[in-house]
């Protein structure tokens, strides 16, 4: 049962039914209630949010159909659900997106204003064919889902975008997440220690959020782009189209996977070392070479702004080099090189604010961008960012970007203040962010 808006209630509750005829898990049942507008944007895909959101959502999220245009070409499969549609959500929701089928959930925060950061939703609708038509059996096997589907995000984006470069860059920046995340882990700032760094985690009493990281996409990602370095392009790109058919509508293990992936390479398949691909812990044990003329730019820049800040005689004009033009991806390759560096030497305060002033990073309303930019300035410890920072923190809920935000803050002179703001802020984040912002700060609510 579902009632209407309060303000025109009927004095009998409505009744709605809906059917789903494609199989499903359970974990991929949705339930969605509010104030809700929406714009259709293709015969088979519409936009819904808020109606004070619902235009800006429209726009961002327009391309939905081409992604799946792309998505049904490479997999050989036609999509299956009926409708994709797209639910824009409150700030509070905790994840990038959710692949509920017919209805993904989206956080707000792709909300730039130019399709900058819809290769979130090119990741959703990967999910309609790996992940919910193609499901890992358990979450010990929770990469089968997310790596797959990082590997068809990739592959749909250098297609619609007309440049394998643009996918190249997404995989280095998901290089860089996943040596964050194990280092995170490794470090003894996560549970379990390196367990969580295995392709194939060893589940037993934990709770898989726990267990949440970069990990299953990112190593995942990796190592199907091994396997494809191995057999060619051309012959895996087939090998998917055959594995989805073999086992959609199924779920599966990586053993199955493993067993399957032999068979269809019987007469040339080549050599893996599978145990160490599967439960070996930390990085890969091969290194990836994504090099490409876009990061290549963006780290040039990056350089030309360390070499200001480490020359102080006699004075140097800052570097007069353009972001105009450049992909949200571009720029935050170019501030990852800058933090790596803040990390061993931080930048000066005259060098952040000639960054800031040269490319109005402050001001962005990209918030890939943002959350990088903040934590730069987190890592040189300069007092003036922390207010910008605790109101982003406050303004929404995505893990992605609130843990390390708290933790980088925590790090800071102005941890104290952090850990008050987040008790302030706490019954406003979900509660999956909520249990999992408490313990990295160590606080208990």
């Amino acid at each position: 049962r579902a009632r209407t808006h309060p303000l025109t209630r009927p004095p009998v509750p409505s009744r709605h039914r809906f059917a789903q005829p494609v199989p499903i898990s359970s974990y991929l049942i949705a339930l969605c209630a509010g104030h809700l507008a929406s714009r259709e944007v293709s015969p088979r895909c519409r936009i819904w949010s808020e109606p004070s959101v619902v235009d800006a959502a429209a726009h961002e999220f327009g391309e939905a159909e081409d992604f799946l245009g792309v998505a049904e070409r490479l997999t050989g499969c036609p999509y299956v659900w009926g409708r994709y549609d797209v639910l824009c959500l409150p700030p509070s929701f905790p994840y990038g997106g959710m692949e509920n089928p017919c209805l993904t959930f989206a956080t707000p925060t792709l909300l730039a204003g130019d399709r900058s950061l819809a290769d979130v939703i090119a990741h959703e609708i990967a999910h309609s064919w790996t992940g919910n038509l193609v499901t890992n059996a358990t979450w010990e096997h929770f990469w089968l889902n997310e790596g797959w589907t990082v590997w068809l995000e990739r592959k749909i984006l250098a297609q619609v975008k007309g440049d394998v470069d643009h996918a190249r860059v997404s995989a280095e920046i998901g290089w860089k997440h996943l040596r964050d995340d194990v280092a995170l882990i490794e470090c003894g700032c996560a549970p379990d220690g390196q367990d969580f760094t295995k392709l194939v985690w060893p589940l037993s009493d934990q709770d898989p959020d726990d267990a949440f990281s970069g990990v299953p996409y990112e190593k995942g990602f990796n190592t199907l782009n091994f396997l494809e370095e191995k057999v060619g392009k051309e012959a895996f790109e087939a090998y998917a189209q055959a594995y989805i058919d073999h086992f959609k509508y199924k779920s599966l293990t990586t053993g199955e996977f493993r067993d399957h992936f032999e068979q269809h390479f019987a007469e040339a398949a080549p050599e893996v070392d599978w145990d160490v691909l599967f439960f070996g812990p930390g990085l890969p044990s091969f290194s990836p070479d994504f090099a490409n003329v876009l990061s290549a730019s963006a780290r040039t820049l990056a350089q030309q702004w360390l070499h200001f800040d480490h020359t102080t005689s006699p004075p140097t004009s800052p570097p007069t080099g353009s972001m105009d033009g450049w992909s949200s991806q571009m720029k935050c390759i170019c501030l990852e090189a800058l933090l790596d560096a803040a990390a061993a030497t931080p930048l000066s305060d005259p060098t952040l604010h000639a960054l800031d002033a040269a490319h109005g990073l402050s001001a962005t309303t990209n918030a890939e961008i943002r959350f990088r930019w903040h934590r730069l300035c987190l890592a040189s410890d300069v007092p003036w960012i922390v207010a910008d920072v605790l109101a982003f923190v406050r303004a929404q809920g995505r893990m992605k970007f609130v843990r390390p935000l708290y933790r980088a803050l925590a790090a800071s002179h102005a941890g104290e203040e952090a850990r008050r703001v987040f008790v302030e802020a706490a019954r406003g984040y979900h509660p999956i962010a909520r249990k999992m912002i408490a313990a990295d700060l160590g606080v208990v609510l």
